[in-house]
């Protein structure tokens, strides 16, 4: 029967992948796809070029319901996560671990901690033991809290972050939270790899080198100076649902 391969990630990164003949058979599996839908505009090109699919291939990125996400009063946000009403904040959300970068995070925050008295991290995630959240008095640790908290999170944020590293991992990763931060209206800072470096690539000041503490919190400094949130045109559920919906119908009148 036709089937449509939807990569939510790219697999062939896995660990599961050193089993000899994994990878083999997940390109074949790819390549005899009738169509492929790809996370990132970057996994779709990498996936033309390394397994050639018979069919179609399209970027499905991760992204919001529309009115979900949205600006909302920071100081009522922050009061009810209780977080510092006069403080300054940046923070992310996520995975906190080493692969994603949050080490980065973490050095650019202690040395811009030692400058600015009045500045915080916020995080919420899943706290890894590869990168222990550092000892610091002004790193407010929420948890892992859940997904309809975060509009609240990130509204109460002077800057979202979003750390990747270039990795296999990261290049053709695109982290649902980048559209969510952004419908938000938050001043957002991410690593130039990958599709969320392409949004962003007009927004060099949103931009930081990977792996980069100094360039990071010379990023925060600038947003911190000039509150600067990028103005995209975000897609839907309802948009990709429709999106999804056309390549599916281009299958069946081809079958």
């Amino acid at each position: 029967l036709p089937y449509v391969a939807d990569l939510y990630d790219n697999f062939e990164s896995f660990g599961l992948t050193r089993l000899p003949g994994i990878r083999t058979l997940y390109r074949r599996a790819v390549s005899r796809a009738a169509a492929v839908s790809c996370v990132s505009a970057t996994l779709a090109a990498h996936i033309q070029t390394t397994c050639q699919p018979i069919g179609p291939v399209i970027a499905l990125e991760s992204t919001i319901n529309a009115g979900q996400f949205q600006p909302l009063n920071r100081a009522a946000c922050r009061q009810q996560l209780g977080l510092p009403l006069n403080a300054r904040l940046i923070g992310t959300a996520g995975a906190l671990d080493h692969n994603r970068g949050i080490d980065t995070l973490y050095q650019a925050f202690n040395s811009l901690a030692e400058r600015d008295s009045n500045l915080h991290l916020v995080l919420a995630g899943s706290a890894s033991a590869d990168s222990p959240i550092p000892a610091h008095p002004r790193i407010l640790y929420l948890g892992e809290l859940p997904h309809d908290h975060m509009p609240t999170l990130f509204n109460a944020l002077d800057i979202a972050i979003i750390c990747i590293r270039d990795t296999a991992f990261g290049r053709y990763s695109f982290p649902q939270k980048a559209y969510e931060m952004l419908a938000c209206g938050v001043p957002l800072i991410a690593a130039a790899v990958g599709s969320v470096g392409d949004l962003l690539r007009e927004d060099r000041y949103s931009l930081y080198r990977p792996d980069d503490a100094q360039d990071l919190a010379e990023k925060i400094i600038g947003q911190l100076t000039q509150f600067r949130a990028p103005n995209l045109v975000i897609p839907t559920w309802v948009d990709q649902a429709e999106k999804l919906e056309r390549l599916l119908q281009r299958i069946i009148l081809a079958e």
